[in-house]
């Protein structure tokens, strides 16, 4: 009768606001469960004893732990660590076959798939190795604020989820029960993190994971409180989604769409594919002619690439499109990554043409994002035409005869909460921020995430602005003054507008963070300021 639990799970499942990420991250948990079982010494009631030779066909499970990676790069954190589990428990119960298969069979699968999808076998580990950069300073780039309630909530829900895991395995050994709860909190870790880093409704990923793994737990342990625990988690499911879905998503009719969309959905899908890549074609030209009749932009000679995160529009133009390393400038929230963007428009395979927005997220300090590109976008670029919407920059032919970013006229150390006059009002400036997170700041940022700062900038007339600032982004620089705000004040600044330098100039700047995160950052940090040369 327990497995009467797999029908609340497809219904949860189909109807959950996101099951996308939680579908990834629950497979390699699943394989887990499959191994738990699979190691249990006989005479278990939960051993799931199979003949030798399908006992190593299940290392067919192996194989999507080798593509995940593939869809989405981040995935490979669970399944390193669901592989190594996997191993070690397979190791000690003698299992080899099923131990060298877990290792194996994904690694293959990855080196076959990877060249089917068109990408070449030696870029594969430079590939994995990039990940390295992304997922480091994604926390802190990424982060966005939510209820705290949401969060606390959740680590309630799980922690009872482990300990009635922990109470339903007291009669398995100790390596059993080691793995079992390892790979439940490895599970609702990274859960946690997809879900509460960004709280701006990725919380459903997380909360949509706690209760399928609660309802796989109650298929798994035949006990009288799974039907409790199932309750308590899906409640608190319905308050975590609840918080940050309006009423008519969650409504009974919105509900039975999604649950009718998913399966029926990926019928659809499945039926297309067969009908052959015509089908497939006809609807992507027919999103793509939208997509230029919505953001036209105008055909240039030679390549270009596009500043901003509309790369849409620019691939629907029909221009050569020559992508920087880092395709989005919000992603570029690393030193290493936005350096590599930087290097990039140093190389003679520059693009020819430039498509540039001033394009930022979460009130972050529009100039900041790939900051260091934007001094060698003056020097080796000059405008061409822009409009409300976009400014087209061209590579000069010659070069210039001075590098737009000067020497340093002032550095110093300041303190949060410290206001901070600018040198030589109303020259432009490049600014260098190195601000430091506290001990227990990088192990907040490990667990959860860390406070965000802000950047409060007094201009010449006295107007006051906040931003939002990424401390490894500011390292590496931006240009603070004058405040260029949108794709028109680049455009002026870049054709050297004296008007518009002397009415955008920043007069002063403050670093703040709340007062009651404050022991999270060190409290002093260094600044350094060089000035601009603008080439018309």
């Amino acid at each position: 009768l327990h497995y009467l639990w797999l029908v609340p799970y497809v219904l949860y499942l189909a109807a959950a606001s996101h099951p996308g990420d939680p579908i990834f991250l629950l497979y390699p948990f699943i394989v887990t469960l499959v191994a738990y079982r699979l190691t249990l010494p006989l005479p278990h009631p939960r051993r799931l004893a199979l003949p030798m030779k399908i006992e190593r066909g299940t290392a067919i499970l192996f194989m999507p732990l080798g593509l995940l990676p593939l869809i989405k790069g981040t995935f490979l954190l669970l399944n390193g660590a669901i592989i190594l589990l996997c191993f070690t428990m397979f190791w000690r119960r003698q299992q080899r076959f099923l131990a060298l298969s877990i290792v194996c069979v994904p690694l293959l699968t990855a080196l076959l798939l990877w060249p089917l999808a068109g990408q070449p076998l030696l870029a594969l580990p430079e590939y994995l190795l990039s990940l390295a950069q992304i997922v480091s300073g994604y926390t802190e780039a990424m982060a966005f604020m939510g209820s705290t309630s949401a969060v606390m909530l959740y680590v309630i829900a799980a922690v009872l989820l482990i300990g009635y895991v922990f109470y339903s395995t007291s009669s398995d050994p100790m390596d059993s029960r080691v793995f079992l709860i390892g790979t439940y909190s490895v599970l609702l870790f990274l859960a946690m993190k997809a879900g509460f880093v960004r709280q701006d409704g990725h919380e459903a990923i997380a909360s949509t994971v706690l209760v399928l793994a609660t309802i796989l737990s109650a298929i798994l342990f035949t006990s009288g409180t799974s039907a409790i625990l199932v309750a308590i988690v899906l409640a608190a499911s319905v308050h975590i989604d609840g918080r940050y879905s309006n009423s008519s998503y969650l409504s009974a009719e919105f509900v039975v769409y999604r649950m009718t969309n998913l399966y029926f959905g990926a019928w659809h899908g499945f039926r297309e594919r067969l009908a052959g890549d015509h089908v497939l074609r006809a609807q992507y030209d027919e999103h793509i002619a939208a997509i230029r009749k919505k953001q036209s932009l105008p055909h240039l000679t030679g390549t270009t690439d596009i500043y901003g995160y509309q790369q849409s529009a620019l691939i629907a133009s029909g221009n050569k499109w020559t992508p920087r390393p880092v395709l989005q400038s919000y992603s570029a929230y690393t030193a290493v990554l936005a350096r590599l963007d930087e290097a990039y428009l140093r190389q003679p395979n520059a693009p020819d043409n430039i498509v540039f927005r001033v394009e930022t997220i979460d009130d972050r300090f529009p100039a900041m994002d790939d900051g260091p590109s934007w001094p060698v976008l003056l020097e080796k670029y000059s405008l061409q035409q822009f409009t409300e919407y976009y400014a087209v920059l061209q590579r000069r032919r010659t070069a210039p005869e001075r590098s737009v970013l000067g020497k340093v006229i002032y550095q110093s150390e300041h303190s949060f909460d410290e206001v901070v006059p600018l040198p030589n009002p109303g020259t432009p400036l490049y600014a260098e921020f190195a601000l430091e997170p506290t001990t227990l700041g990088k192990f907040l940022a490990f667990l959860y995430k860390p406070p965000s700062i802000k950047l409060s900038v007094v201009l010449n007339d006295g107007t006051a602005n906040d931003f939002r600032i990424v401390s490894a982004m500011a390292e590496t620089g931006f240009i603070l003054s004058p405040l260029i705000k949108t794709t028109r004040d680049f455009a002026l600044f870049s054709a050297g507008d004296a008007h518009y330098l002397a009415s955008k100039s920043v007069r002063e700047v403050t670093v703040t963070c709340n007062i009651s995160q404050s022991f999270f950052w060190r409290q002093t940090y260094a600044i350094r300021f060089r000035a601009l040369n603008i080439i018309p």
